[in-house]
């Protein structure tokens, strides 16, 4: 089952609303009004227990909103007094002339300081990964179920079987999405994620459009790797997208997010997903998820040298030790790591507060009020277990970055008329396989991933499996700042002083800005990025 479409419903508690509802909303109950002539309104892909999804659906006089166990679609709802709504993206809910959108102090503090686009909308919740609502219109209350822990067993297996399993699923996994989805085309980076997926394609005798986004600037393209694939391969239409107009699109892009953003990657997904609407692709297979199953970030190297510490596996540790590649000494790099994902998150809040602000000098150019008033959040504990790499990465994949990645790729794809296919985030026998894999697998003479390269290492050029230089969609994120910053710290204005000092966060940014150099250093963009989207989403 698939289907793409922007829904929203309302359950008027005061039926005196009725009067001010906008004209597409149909009853489908007393009651109960839908942006859609059915009781079932679906958003995503969904075979079984395989895909994507958020939908809603009357059974009765019981209205059940339910989400895929990722959360890689998205249901809002808000429970007030006279009413109950719910959407799957918030531009619909803009819509209720009698539902005021206002910014969450709370989510623009977790965002300034963690980076977390969660809870940025005050009074708007959003239904979790895997959960369903359910909503009685006779007694006008709901009640949540949560939704079940995914357990992960360690597989006893050697490094062939796991290859050979690994490939047959990710194989499986994109012949299912191919088969009940039409118009698709995959992103293709260069990197080992979206080579895999091409290698996958092609394995299924299907022949699809490729796409890869440039910059012009050749220290961040990645068309060189792209290009070995598509030889290899031998695919047949491949695009490659120029990157560049940003001061045009910039309002755009965060009326496509919803949300504010930590940096212009997200830009490069806007012009591959604009790409796919004058193509007419509807379906989009990409890579997201990956790294957080197979460890795939540099930083992973630290988190297993520390699981074979704890072990004792002194030998294995001094093996991997003498492929350390990374600038610096192992130990300054193994004890960096440990305490920016270890200690810190367990410091006291003054002590975590402390270390935000040196960290990121920004952050003191923020309304003082604001920072202390919210500053009680940063005592929270996270979960976080490194006693070995793949509890570690279970937490990635389920609560961290990757349910950010998946919510910016769907919000923009949605604005295109495109729906994104996250080939490693629908499978549960996928993913649950691949947090089994045994850590010495992923992480190998200093090699992340290695299982999954050595899975394609009949069917990938070499230069893509041995590559380390993982980038991935990279934007010249300070370049652009530098490119348009008049333009960008147009934004930065009085009304937005209860959150920034504002004089101050402007001549703060700019010269940061102006210091800057090429790449990310997902410090700065924030902050614009949020000014940005108050007056887009709020103004």
């Amino acid at each position: 089952m698939m289907q793409l479409n922007r829904f929203c419903g309302i359950v008027l508690k005061r039926p005196a609303f009725e009067q001010r509802l906008p004209r597409s909303f149909q009853m489908m109950a007393p009651t109960y009004y839908v942006e859609s002539e059915h009781e079932e309104v679906f958003d995503g892909f969904q075979l079984g227990h395989y895909g994507s999804w958020a939908a809603a659906s009357l059974k009765g006089e019981v209205l059940t909103l339910s989400r895929d166990r990722i959360g890689i679609r998205t249901i809002y709802y808000v429970d007030h007094d006279d009413y109950f709504c719910f959407s799957n993206a918030i531009s619909s809910l803009k819509k209720l002339p009698f539902l005021k959108l206002e910014a969450s102090k709370e989510g623009a503090f977790a965002f300034f300081f963690h980076g977390r686009t969660d809870g940025m909308f005050a009074g708007v919740q959003e239904l979790k990964a895997g959960a369903y609502l359910k909503y009685n219109l006779n007694t006008l209350e709901y009640e949540i179920h949560g939704a079940e822990k995914i357990s992960i067993e360690s597989l006893d297996v050697s490094l062939e079987e796991a290859s050979i399993q690994t490939r047959n699923l990710i194989n499986q996994s994109v012949q299912t999405v191919l088969e009940h989805v039409d118009q698709p085309a995959a992103f293709l980076s260069g990197g080992i994620d979206s080579s895999v997926i091409a290698s996958a394609v092609i394995s299924s005798g299907r022949s699809i459009p490729y796409l890869t986004a440039m910059t012009g600037i050749d220290a961040l393209d990645e068309v060189a790797y792209a290009q070995d694939v598509v030889g290899q391969l031998e695919i047949s239409e491949w695009h490659q997208i120029q990157v560049g107009n940003v001061e045009q699109e910039l309002i755009n892009l965060h009326h496509a997010m919803e949300l504010p953003t930590t940096s212009l990657g997200s830009f490069m997904q806007y012009e591959l997903m604009r790409f796919c609407q004058f193509k007419g692709i509807r379906n989009v297979l990409d890579g997201t998820g990956a790294d957080a199953l197979y460890g795939g970030h540099n930083y992973y190297n630290a988190i297993y040298w520390n699981e074979l510490i704890l072990q004792k596996k002194f030998s294995k540790l001094r093996t991997e030790l003498k492929h350390y590649y990374m600038k610096g000494h192992w130990l300054k790099y193994y004890a960096k790591n440990l305490m920016l994902y270890y200690y810190i998150p367990r410091f006291r809040m003054a002590s975590k507060l402390k270390f935000h602000l040196k960290n990121n000098p920004l952050l003191k150019s923020l309304n003082r009020d604001f920072i202390y008033e919210q500053a009680s959040s940063l005592d929270k504990k996270p979960e976080i277990n490194l006693r070995n790499l793949n509890t570690f990465l279970k937490n990635d994949f389920f609560d961290g970055a990757v349910t950010e990645l998946l919510r910016f790729t769907d919000r923009i794809g949605k604005y295109f008329g495109v729906m994104s296919q996250p080939i490693f985030c629908q499978s549960p026998e996928l993913y649950q396989h691949a947090l089994g894999i045994p850590s010495q697998y992923k992480v190998h003479q200093g090699l992340t991933k290695f299982v999954l390269r050595n899975a394609y290492k009949e069917y990938l050029p070499k230069s893509v499996l041995t590559r380390r230089n993982k980038m991935g969609l990279v934007a010249p994120n300070n370049k652009w700042m530098k490119d348009h910053k008049e333009f960008l710290l147009s934004f930065i204005t009085p009304d937005l002083d209860e959150y920034f000092q504002v004089e101050q966060m402007k001549s703060q940014l700019s010269e940061e800005i102006e210091g800057a150099g090429m790449q990310e250093n997902y410090k700065a963009f924030r902050f614009l990025s949020f000014a940005l989207w108050h007056k887009t989403m709020l103004g």
